[in-house]
């Protein structure tokens, strides 16, 4: 963690997966907050560079935008994407060992903290 906040409390570096609507809207919001913010999109040519004007690294692959990242959020549009990011882009494995993951689907969080544990 290398961001710290008015307190000078560590804040965590936040992986975001999934840039339309929702997933751009929580990384402006994580910006406004003065979060370090890694971004990847299957769409990036068209949704990242906003998001790279206010702040935000893009990453051309989502195992190397989560290496580093104590958070990842994935805003993508079906539990397949998901799973082709996740696991056959091996983006899980990239992930350092202590960094906690959520997955955002039909408005519902499911944290996981591996990928044994999805429904």
């Amino acid at each position: 963690m290398i961001v710290s906040n008015d307190r000078k409390e560590p804040m965590p570096r936040v992986a975001l997966f999934g840039t339309g609507t929702m997933g751009a809207a929580m990384a402006r919001r994580l910006l406004g907050a003065r979060m370090d913010v890694h971004v990847w999109s299957q769409h990036r040519a068209s949704t990242m560079p906003p998001l790279v004007d206010q702040g935000a690294t893009a990453f051309d692959a989502a195992s190397k935008a989560a290496k580093d990242a104590d958070v990842v959020i994935t805003m993508l549009p079906t539990a397949q994407a998901t799973t082709e990011v996740m696991l056959d882009g091996r983006t899980l494995g990239a992930m350092k060992p202590a960094s906690v993951g959520s997955r955002w689907r039909r408005s519902v969080s499911r944290p996981w903290r591996s990928w044994s544990e999805r429904p």
